[in-house]
């Protein structure tokens, strides 16, 4: 039988990092060149697009100010009315249906964001942002076959977009069983493209904490945990995470799979090292972990 898989909060690392995900501009046609040719409604909708960015930005340095919050609140009311503007200019530009549906599930109106996205999508199947995020509403739902079909078609129309790989890689854990039991996969090879995508997004995105972090954490979640596995990658990312709070909890996992191997004296010291208050529950969890098989041992 497998041991009891090793979870930690992540919360404690993405505090420790500064890592608030904020989201980026909808459109890559945000940022390319504008053409001379370009029509009007092309040229608002880029306009739109950088001034989303903007204030994306604004929050993103200035994430408890809440002055600049409620800027953006007002913000992100003017700009869904661009958007709107753009869409009645050229009611069969498919990026302008995709970026006004994105923005309107960021800001809480999913009914009407759903709808646009569909929207996007009819009149352009082949963007892979808009596959993705009618995946996220699909699999919030519960409908995780379909969500699994457009995360596909998202990471197959731009297969080097960490995010779709990391969302194909969620909603494969998370729906495990039900995978499992419609026979949509066999274990060894759901553990196989779940653990595939976690590692790509790593790959893509070698300096995203949720996404490095999640990749370690998928060791665990094989039906054999690949223990070794995970011991090198968790070494491997305490060489990059700041002292304190991250290393400490990086090291935190080392020390629970170091007793999964079987090396308890030197999880012993390893969790000796590890002082701070937030991770004083998690710790005390690896701690009777390791009294208790040492409890059971003849």
């Amino acid at each position: 039988m497998a041991s009891p898989r090793l979870r930690l909060p992540f919360a404690a690392l993405a505090s420790a990092l500064a890592c608030i995900v904020f989201a980026a501009t909808p459109a890559a046609f945000a940022a390319d060149p504008a053409p001379r040719s370009e029509s009007l409604a092309w040229r608002q909708l880029r306009e739109a697009a950088a001034r989303e960015k903007a204030i994306w930005d604004r929050l993103r340095a200035a994430p408890d100010d809440v002055v600049i919050r409620k800027r953006a609140e007002t913000d992100f009311r003017d700009l869904i009315t661009a958007y709107e503007n753009v869409i009645r200019a050229a009611p069969e530009m498919a990026e302008a249906y995709a970026a006004y549906g994105l923005l309107l599930g960021r800001t809480g109106n999913r009914e009407d964001s759903t709808k646009a996205l569909l929207k996007a999508n009819q009149l352009d199947p082949n963007i892979p942002m808009v596959k993705n995020q009618l995946g996220n509403i699909l699999a919030e739902d519960g409908n995780y076959n379909q969500a699994l079909a457009y995360y596909l078609s998202a990471v197959e129309l731009d297969e080097d977009e960490p995010l779709y790989h990391y969302q194909l890689g969620s909603l494969l854990h998370a729906y495990a069983d039900f995978f499992l039991d419609d026979k949509t996969f066999d274990r060894a090879t759901l553990d196989a493209k779940t653990h595939a995508a976690f590692r790509r997004a790593a790959e893509l995105a070698p300096d995203n904490w949720p996404y490095i972090y999640r990749f370690a954490e998928s060791f665990y979640d094989l039906e054999e945990p690949d223990w070794p596995g995970a011991l090198a990658e968790w070494r491997r990312l305490e060489t990059k995470a700041p002292e304190g709070l991250g290393k400490q909890t990086i090291r935190l996992h080392v020390a629970g799979v170091l007793h999964e191997l079987g090396q308890t004296s030197e999880a012993r010291t390893l969790l000796a090292t590890i002082d701070e208050p937030a991770l004083a529950e998690q710790k005390q969890t690896v701690v009777a972990r390791i009294e208790e098989s040492e409890g059971d041992a003849p």
